[in-house]
């Protein structure tokens, strides 16, 4: 069975009495609602209890995404389990096993919020930038869209720089980068458009430079946000 609530208070309501338990009993419940990971784990003990399988899951993608079986799916709990619904799962679109650890699909799905909130809010202040230039939304969105292909192939060599943390600037320094970025953030202000966003990249880009990682690509940064 899944269900996709946005309230675990909804979920216990909805599951946490004798009878769904005896009907669910050697089954397997799929929960793809926004519950955070102790959440989750209360239902996941639930189901324990009651010889009922779990798989906590979270969905990356919008609802016409969903509709023509092409979101992201990730799930954690029990492989087993994941391998026996996994049939099911496909009917949504791509799905990946995470970890046994139940709450490792709330948490890698937050983890993704940064960078999907930061391109659609990014899309949007560029768009309001374009729009105070005089220039089309749709002529913006197209030249958009074609370096976007560019940025997807980056990603993945960034990705494995961060892994191997390789900050070594292969294609300019953090200070090339902030010093570019410092003129798009004087564009904003002369078009007098919302500068919030724009703000917050510098702060960070400013920091890098301050902590000594300007002469490194501006992945450098990426070692000012982790704990000490």
């Amino acid at each position: 069975m899944i269900i996709c609530v946005a309230e675990h208070s909804v979920i216990k309501s909805l599951l946490h009495n004798d009878d769904v338990a005896e009907a669910m009993c050697g089954k397997c419940l799929i929960q793809l609602g926004v519950v955070t990971a102790e959440e989750a784990q209360e239902t996941a003990s639930w189901a324990q209890t009651h010889e009922i399988g779990y798989l906590k899951g979270s969905i990356l993608g919008s609802p016409k995404s969903i509709a023509v079986g092409a979101a992201t799916i990730i799930c954690s709990g029990s492989r087993e389990q994941y391998d026996d619904q996994r049939p099911i799962l496909e009917v949504f679109g791509s799905p990946h096993h995470l970890s046994s650890s139940i709450g490792a699909a709330y948490q890698f799905d937050k983890m993704i919020y940064p960078f999907g909130y930061g391109a659609t809010l990014g899309f949007v202040q560029g768009a309001a930038m374009a729009k105070a230039s005089g220039y089309s939304i749709e002529a913006y969105t197209k030249i958009l869209l074609e370096w976007m292909k560019t940025l997807s192939d980056r990603l993945e060599d960034f990705g494995d720089l961060i892994t191997n943390e390789d900050f070594t600037a292969y294609q300019a320094t953090l200070e090339v980068w902030a010093a570019g970025y410092e003129k798009s953030l004087g564009l904003c202000r002369s078009l007098e458009v919302d500068d919030t966003l724009l703000r917050a990249h510098m702060a960070m880009l400013r920091k890098g430079v301050d902590e000594g990682y300007g002469e490194e690509e501006i992945l450098a940064v990426y070692k000012t946000l982790l704990p000490e």
